[in-house]
């Protein structure tokens, strides 16, 4: 009877250190999945995180993209718009040329027209002063 009573004993503190062991494993597991479960969390936060920062970076690049294709098209009016000018001037210059040279061909043919008016005038002026002579000598 001692014998059955200490197997019986033996047979509850094996049953306790059992329970005992069952529940710290319990306690133990359900920590882990506690942590397991933070780590989650907090990796999804990261995950969010790092979407708005590549989020807001390509914003940002789209932004600088637009900014860099404004000054582009700023520089490239700049570019036309100083060609224009030079343009502008070139046919200024050009017209200021071909109005000189018709000047200088309108002095020459006034020159000319000048030129043979005075000796066709000579001409007859000493024509006429001939002929006077002539009528002169004939009455004399």
């Amino acid at each position: 009877a001692a014998l059955h009573k200490e197997k019986e004993e033996a047979a509850a503190v094996a049953a306790a250190v059992m329970q005992k062991e069952q529940e710290e494993a319990a306690v133990v597991a359900g920590a882990a999945l506690q942590k397991d479960k933070e780590e989650a969390a907090v990796a999804v936060v990261l995950q969010k995180e790092k979407e708005e920062a590549a989020v807001a970076a390509a914003e940002v690049l789209q932004k600088e993209k637009a900014e860099a294709a404004a000054t582009q098209k700023e520089k490239e009016e700049a570019a036309a718009a100083a060609a224009l000018h030079k343009q502008k001037e070139e046919v200024m210059v050009a017209t200021a040329v071909v109005m000189r040279k018709e000047k200088d061909e309108a002095a020459v043919v006034a020159a000319a027209a000048l030129q043979k008016e005075t000796e066709e005038t000579a001409k007859e002026g000493a024509a006429l002063m001939q002929e006077e002579q002539e009528e002169a000598a004939a009455a004399a």
